[in-house]
């Protein structure tokens, strides 16, 4: 029989030994991993060495001021942004800045200054269109969406004018459009639900509410006036993205052959360590991504036909839209 203390020595050796082999493989991983960057942080080296290489200082401060956008300092751009002498680019940036930290009359207000020296500012009228959708939300307002819905066309014919000018601005843009198509279907739904009551409060008013065949009458119109109503679907599983559970706009296919969001896929690759495996099959995959255009025309279908599919949660309302 072992004794207490020899069968402790023996443990404490087997945990001492199963640690160092731990160390021993996290070292060889580490050391053998390559390093990978973020690419935000790429452009932001960029941004900084193009600074060192120049000598107008307003220059320099333009390209501080946006690598400190992509850092999201938004704290020290105030100081920045108060320094910087060219109106235009001040506003523009002083607009997003705002609406960053959630200050939407704010970024409202330094958008139109901005439309007022040049009606040709993407961000302005971008800017403006959302703040005033915002608007509607809260005062449950109709009219106010259709005028924000005016700037939001405008910025959308800016940018096709100058398709290539700026990947960001696509994106940006790209993602607003189904914001804004998702919250003008809940608000349209919105204002289906109050004719229909006020349909139903009519046909009420015209019944004996004591005779029970009336009643019965009653139920069956607000059944049928509530089934026109539109809702929303479950949306089908081949759609959505097996990292992040929504649905997918830009698809890319692994080696495995499962299609997943093109960022999330990216993220996965940025913080995985060693070999890779695809969260649906198991399988192990490389890093190569192949687009799903077949998937992705799918898609925009259906967005086109079921807008509230575009980042959906269950019991939400378009009161909890955001931008």
């Amino acid at each position: 029989m072992i004794q207490p203390d020899i069968l402790d020595l023996m443990l404490h050796m087997m945990r001492l030994d199963f640690d160092l082999g731990q160390l021993r493989r996290h070292n060889v991983q580490i050391i053998g991993r390559q390093p990978r960057r973020n690419p935000r942080q790429n452009i932001i080296e960029q941004l900084r060495q193009l600074k060192e290489r120049i000598n107008n200082p307003i220059e320099k401060l333009r390209l501080e001021i946006k690598a400190k956008m992509l850092e999201k300092r938004w704290g020290e751009l105030y100081r920045d942004l108060d320094n910087c002498t060219e109106e235009k680019f001040r506003l523009k940036c002083l607009a997003r800045v705002h609406f960053k930290l959630k200050k939407y009359q704010e970024s409202h207000d330094c958008a139109q200054k901005l439309l007022e020296i040049d009606q040709q500012s993407f961000w302005g009228h971008l800017l403006v269109g959302i703040c005033k959708a915002r608007q509607a939300v809260e005062n449950d307002d109709f009219e106010v969406y259709k005028k924000a819905e005016i700037y939001f066309t405008k910025a959308k014919q800016i940018l096709s004018q100058n398709a290539n000018e700026n990947p960001q601005k696509n994106s940006a843009l790209r993602r607003k459009t189904y914001i804004y198509r998702k919250l003008y279907w809940y608000l349209q739904r919105e204002q289906e639900i109050i004719e229909v009551k006020q349909r139903i409060q009519e046909f009420s008013d015209s019944l004996d509410k004591d005779n029970e065949e009336h009643k019965q009458a009653l139920e069956s119109f607000s059944e049928l006036q509530y089934s026109k109503v539109p809702k929303c679907k479950p949306i089908p599983g081949h759609l959505v993205c097996a990292i992040t559970q929504e649905i997918m706009i830009d698809p890319v296919m692994s080696d495995a052959g499962t299609s997943f969001e093109k960022k999330a896929f990216r993220e996965m690759l940025f913080h995985s360590q060693g070999q890779l495996m695809d969260p649906v099959t198991r399988q192990r995959i490389s890093r190569d991504m192949v687009p799903n255009r077949a998937l992705k025309e799918a898609l925009e279908q259906y967005l086109a036909q079921n807008p509230y599919a575009y980042k959906y949660f269950d019991g939400e309302n378009y009161k909890l839209v955001t931008f």
